[in-house]
Parts: C-alpha cells; sequence; structure tokens
C-alpha cells in the first residue's frame, strides 16, 4: 500500500491550486523551459537526420552501393597478363540474388587543363549502358546528352561545380591529362587528350566539383590497360546491409575459382567513412550540447521540488508522525519532481513531433513571409531544410531528461527526508 499512498500525495503536491505564487511561477517555468528544451532537441536532431539522409541519397546518385576490386595487390587495378575477365565475373555475380546489377569501371586520378586552368579530379571511365542500371545517372543531367558517351569516343560528362569553374559548357573542348608517361617518337610525353563536354550532371554534392566521367573504352586506350579494368560497381538489394552478403559472396567465389582468390570488396559507407563519421561525431556533439539545455531546464525541478518541502514543513511532520518513513517521504518528492518532468517532457515530445516533419515547410514560409533564403543555392549545397524523425532519438531524448530529472529531484527528496519532526510542528505552531 506504500506506492499509492506516496503516489496520491506527490501528486497532489504537483497541483498548482493553494500554493505559494514563487512555487507555482517556478513550476510553470520550469515546464515551460523543459518543454521547449526536449522539443528543440528532437528538431534539431530530426533535422541532423533529414541532412544526413539527403546527403546519402545525393551521393548514392552516382556512388554505387558496392565496388568489387579485380586486383587489390596492384591498388585496385589489372594488368593485361590477368587471368580475370570481368565480363565473366560479372555474370557470376549476377547469378547472387543480393546483387541486382554490376558495370565495369576505370578510376583515375586526372588534371583537367582549360585555357591554363587546373583541376585535380577523379576520372571515372564507364559502360553508360551497363552503368545506367547500376547508378541513375540519368536524372541528374541538367544540360546535354549522357547517351552520346556511348557514340562519342572523346565526349566527357563533367560536374556543375566543375564547369562553373572552368567556365565550360556543353560542346566545349577540355584537356586531360593522367600521371602516366609515354615514350614516343618525340621522347617522353605525358598522357592526355582532347575531349568534347558532352553533358553536365549536378546531384548536390562534392562529386559536382571533383568527378568527370569518360567513354570506357577510352578509358582502358588511355590508361593503357588493354581489355582490363579496375572493377565492377555493383547494385544490391539492400544498401543498409550489404558487408556481410559481399564478404560471403566473395568468399564463394574464390572456392570456385583461385583466380578470384584476390577479389575485395568496399561498400558505399567505407567509402564515404569520413565524411558519414563526421556527420555522426557532429549529430552527438550537437545532441550533448542540447542535452546540456535540457539538464538547465530539468535542474529547475530542484528549486520546485526544496519550495515545496518548506511549503509542506508542517505536513511531512505529520505523516512522520503518523507512522510515514524517510524513504516515503523521499519518494513522495521524487516523484512530485518526476511527475513535472513528465508533464514537461511529455508536451515537448508532442511539440517537437508536431514540428520536426513540417520544419522545412515552417522555413520555407517564413522566407517567403521576409523575402530571404536561409540557403543559397549558389553557395549550399542544398537548399531547403530536410528532415527525418527516428524514433530512437525521440525515445533516447525523453529517457536522457527523465534521468536528469531524477538526479534533480534526489537531493531536495533527501532534505525533505531529513526533517525532524517536532522541531518542524514546534516552527510551525
Amino acid at each position: 500500500m506504500s506506492l499509492p499512498f506516496t503516489v496520491l500525495i506527490a501528486f497532489r503536491y504537483v497541483t498548482l491550486h493553494n500554493r505559494s505564487p514563487g512555487s507555482s511561477f517556478l513550476t510553470w517555468v520550469s515546464l515551460l523551459g523543459l518543454m521547449l528544451s526536449v522539443a528543440t532537441l528532437i528538431v534539431v536532431i530530426s533535422v541532423m537526420n533529414g541532412f544526413e539522409r539527403e546527403l546519402q541519397n545525393r551521393l548514392l546518385s552516382l556512388i554505387p552501393d558496392a565496388k568489387v576490386h579485380i586486383n587489390p595487390a596492384l591498388d585496385g587495378s589489372i594488368d593485361q597478363r590477368s587471368t580475370v575477365n570481368w565480363q565473366t565475373l560479372r555474370q557470376e555475380l549476377l547469378m547472387h540474388s543480393n546483387i541486382t546489377a554490376a558495370a565495369p569501371f576505370i578510376a583515375e586520378t586526372a588534371m583537367v587543363n582549360v585555357d591554363g586552368r587546373f583541376q585535380v579530379v577523379e576520372l571515372l571511365g564507364l559502360d553508360y549502358a551497363l552503368e545506367k542500371t547500376v547508378t541513375g545517372i540519368n536524372d541528374f543531367i541538367i544540360a546535354g546528352n549522357v547517351a552520346t558517351l556511348e557514340d562519342t569516343k572523346y565526349g566527357i560528362l563533367i560536374g556543375r561545380l566543375l564547369a562553373r569553374k572552368m567556365g565550360l559548357s556543353v560542346g566545349d573542348k577540355v584537356q586531360i591529362s593522367l600521371p602516366k608517361i609515354a615514350i614516343s617518337p618525340a621522347g617522353i610525353v605525358m598522357r592526355e587528350k582532347r575531349f568534347t563536354v558532352a553533358a553536365i550532371f549536378e546531384v548536390g554534392a562534392e562529386l559536382d566539383q571533383n568527378l568527370v566521367i569518360i567513354n570506357l573504352l577510352t578509358s582502358q586506350k588511355l590508361s593503357v590497360k588493354g581489355a582490363s579494368v579496375d572493377g565492377l560497381r555493383l547494385s544490391v538489394a539492400n544498401k543498409y546491409n550489404i558487408q556481410q552478403d559481399l564478404d560471403n559472396t566473395l568468399h564463394q567465389l574464390a572456392s570456385q575459382n583461385f583466380a578470384y582468390s584476390h577479389l575485395s570488396a568496399i561498400d558505399w559507407r567505407q567509402e564515404q567513412s569520413s565524411l558519414f563519421t563526421a556527420i555522426a561525431m557532429e549529430k552527438i556533439i550537437i545532441f550533448v550540447l542540447l542535452l546540456a539545455v535540457v539538464a538547465v531546464a530539468a535542474f529547475n525541478i530542484i528549486s520546485i521540488v526544496l519550495m515545496s518541502v518548506m511549503d509542506k514543513y508542517s505536513d511531512i511532520a505529520v505523516l512522520k508522525t503518523m507512522g510515514a518513513t524517510s524513504h516515503e517521504i523521499r519518494n513522495i518528492f521524487i516523484l512530485q519532481g518526476l511527475f513535472i518532468a513528465s508533464i514537461g517532457t511529455l508536451l515537448g515530445t508532442v511539440l517537437g513531433l508536431v514540428i520536426a516533419p513540417n520544419v522545412g515547410s515552417i522555413v520555407a514560409t517564413l522566407e517567403h513571409m521576409f523575402n530571404w533564403q536561409l540557403f543559397d543555392p549558389s553557395v549550399f549545397y542544398i537548399a531547403h531544410l530536410p528532415s527525418e524523425t527516428a524514433w530512437q532519438d525521440v525515445a533516447i531524448t525523453v529517457f536522457s531528461a527523465m534521468v536528469i530529472s531524477f538526479f534533480a529531484s534526489i537531493y531536495p527528496a533527501h532534505k525533505a527526508a531529513s526533517v525532524p519532526p517536532a522541531a518542524a510542528l514546534s516552527y510551525e505552531f
């Protein structure tokens, strides 16, 4: 029967009638502060999740779900003496249910030269007919026709930021140089070739300024690889849980054919690990900083419960003389603090869940009303405010707020439990 007794008394102490004005005011302030801090934490973490999702979607539009490197012993490349045939390997990979598409690639570091202006880029040689089954390359062409890469031997596909930096448009010429040399009758010369801009893409990520794409056959000729490729770009059924499937697939291939024993695979998370690790660290730092705001609001409960203890000195003494133990008195005021925290946390959670999915629309409305723009499209990759609410983040926020509130209630509850009944009653009367 002790639990209903302590709960009933704690609930009565939470009600705002018959309380001193100062205690009532502090209660409202604490509720408002806790509500706003919890709602802010939910909204900000949802926006961070939205940015991460948006970045993933943009990167995965041109970055494959995974890559299989044919000869990692040679830094991901294969020379003409290799016994691995990429066409055969592709067919064997597609026999596995988790792999839905595969396309060959050659990746090189190259230098773009336009009228004396230089830019280091990643030069990617692709078979466009197969590549469009792996990535959504067609969806991000903003000028030109990427299909001409199949027909144009020396056509090139570049990003919008690179085109703007170099002053290029569709049909312009660009010089591509590789960090390799060739022996000719004229002596030692760099391997370079002039290309025509066939199309311009824009994905809204860093790829727009450091990636150029050419025809696979042209890339093989330029990099002197013969009929070889660096590896295969894969599209898989479950892009968020693929590393184990890839390892199992490569193990099966190696057990069937010794020539495949040097194959290695890397998924998109590993390839972009530094970027997504930085995003995860930013989320943790922001969460901790905002959790400190929640802690400040929650620790107002100390003042509320202390004032309640002072107001209820006589009640505490009477309860003790009626047989209530110090443990029960302590539980009453801890529950009082938790009741207040629960109300503030619940209101903040509801407010956060209402605002978080609509924060993009809210910001867009404010931009329209005041004629200003939060994210300038010419500066930022993402011109809107994305949001994605994760229930595990909401649960962590609610749990953290309640834990902080619990610890904030311990000290005043301990003070209440240590009130001597005789002294309290003599002071009261």
